[in-house]
């Protein structure tokens, strides 16, 4: 007999100074972010509509915002999150990316920045991926 199929909802992630952890529908039902720096500010969490999610053929891009600054640069946090099927157990090693962008501002746009307007930097990640019932 086949046993039953369960898909990831809950991510907890480390690497490079840096942990992620990303339920798709926290207690409230919406989907929520933490991210902390070590040796950094506190932790940063984000939910519902603060957190953009979209399917692509590589995994689900989740993206929050940050920093903005009017007329400066702003900082985007990625993280790739894989499909990850659970059978036969709740949680599954996983390791992944995030990449944090750090897109040019100015007064009247990026069209005037002379140059690269985005610039990224990759955090490499590791964690577990688990099927969590909220």
């Amino acid at each position: 007999m086949a046993q039953a199929s369960s898909q990831a909802n809950h991510y907890v992630l480390k690497g490079h100074q840096t942990e992620i952890t990303y339920n798709e529908a926290a207690i409230d039902g919406r989907p929520q972010l933490n991210y902390r720096v070590f040796h950094g500010p506190a932790t940063r969490t984000f939910h519902g509509d603060q957190i953009s999610s979209t399917e692509s053929v590589i995994g689900r891009l989740i993206t929050v915002t940050l920093e903005a600054v009017a007329d400066a640069d702003s900082t985007l946090l990625t993280l790739f999150v894989p499909t990850v099927n659970l059978v036969g157990t709740t949680e599954q090693n996983v390791e992944t990316i995030a990449i944090i962008t750090t897109v040019g501002g100015s007064i009247a746009g990026t069209s005037l920045i002379n140059g690269v307007v985005q610039r990224y930097h990759v955090v490499k990640l590791e964690g577990k991926a688990q099927f969590v019932v909220s």
